[in-house]
Order: structure tokens, then sequence, then C-alpha cells
């Protein structure tokens, strides 16, 4: 998994400015921010369905990416891709139904994607993000809520890491899942909670 952050971003863009503005984090001089990363021994992105027969799982790979211009936050973007070739449920007959024709169709289509195309500000915790969901090689528009932790402060080191939570529900009808729809609902709840860690080193 990869993340392309950097502390400024973080400073001065919406998603996260209202919290760290709130935490004092704007004492930190722009010019000696530290860049971040996301920390992949700690990141969890799983899903769950629910009817008569429940499915729940992991996507243990994936990839995070954010650019945009620091000056701009409204045109920061965030993208994610997601490695939907090794979901996990452990059942193997959920892993392959899931990897199959009917839902992911991994052959044809190992991952998913999401690209963000709008960013609001709804208080000092919560973000709306706006975006585009690509799932079975079908792309349908989403929206959904994100919450940033209080950040946490080495004491030796003063390595920063936050939290971004959020639980995200599509129907998996609009991407064409429509399988076992009287047995598994078709409502289906991703979530996500994703550290990041600042590396200690400063962006130029």
């Amino acid at each position: 998994m990869q993340l392309l952050y950097s502390a400024k971003s973080v400073l001065q863009g919406q998603w996260a400015s209202p919290l760290l503005l709130a935490m004092g984090l704007m004492t930190i001089p722009l010019s000696h921010a530290a860049d971040w990363r996301m920390d992949t021994q700690q990141a969890n992105m799983s899903f769950k369905t629910t009817g008569m027969m429940s499915v729940e799982g992991v996507f243990p790979a994936f990839e995070s990416r954010l650019q945009g211009d620091l000056f701009k936050p409204e045109n920061l973007q965030i993208e994610v891709k997601i490695y939907t070739d090794q979901v996990v449920t452990g059942k193997r007959i959920s892993d392959e139904m899931l990897k199959g024709a009917s839902f992911f169709n991994v052959k044809k289509y190992p991952y998913a994607t999401f690209s963000s195309n709008r960013i609001q500000i709804i208080d000092q915790q919560h973000s709306k993000v706006q975006g585009d969901l690509t799932l079975a090689g079908i792309t349908r528009s989403i929206e959904f809520k994100v919450k940033l932790s209080k950040p946490r402060i080495d004491a030796n080191t003063q390595i920063m890491t936050v939290y971004a939570s959020a639980d995200i529900v599509i129907n998996r009808n609009n991407w064409g899942m429509t399988s076992f729809s009287g047995l598994v609902d078709p409502m289906v709840i991703l979530h996500l909670k994703i550290p990041f860690v600042s590396t200690g080193k400063e962006s130029p």
C-alpha cells in the first residue's frame, strides 16, 4: 500500500484542516511540516452484508493517494485502488463466489477504484466526500462522511498519528451485483479505518 500525502495538505486541505487547526497544529511552520504515510500494519478496509446469509470480509491490499493544489484545498483529490482479487472472508466458498463473474469478476477487473471529486467541511471532526466508485467495470457516484481522530503525538519522536474512519453504505445492485438477492440484502457496509503517520521528515 502506498500513500502520497503531505502535512501541508493536511494543515491546509479542507479534508482535515478543521480538526487539526482546532488542535493548534498551525503552530507547526508549513515550511517545516512533515510528510505523511499510511500505517499499512494498522489500516483496515472491511465490509459486511446482512440478510438470511450474511457475509463479512476484508480487503487486505489497497493503495491510497492524495493530490492537489496546496493553496486551493477545494481541488484536493483522494484516489484509492482496492485489490478485490485478494478479498478474504475466511470461507473459501465465499471468497470464490465474490471473485466470480456474478460479483467482482476479478479475472477481468482485479481491482476497484475510488476517485473523489468534491470534499466539503461539515464540522471540526467531519468532512463529506463525494466521488466515483468503480466496481466490476461499472462507475457510480457515492457520498460519505469521514471522521478524523484527535492527533496522537509521540513525546519522544514528535511523530503524529491521525486516524481517518468512515462507514460507507452502497447498494450492490447499482454495480450489477444482483445475485442471491433473496438471501443477501443489497445494501453493503464498507468500513474504513486508516491511520496516517508523519514520517518525521521535513518537506521542502
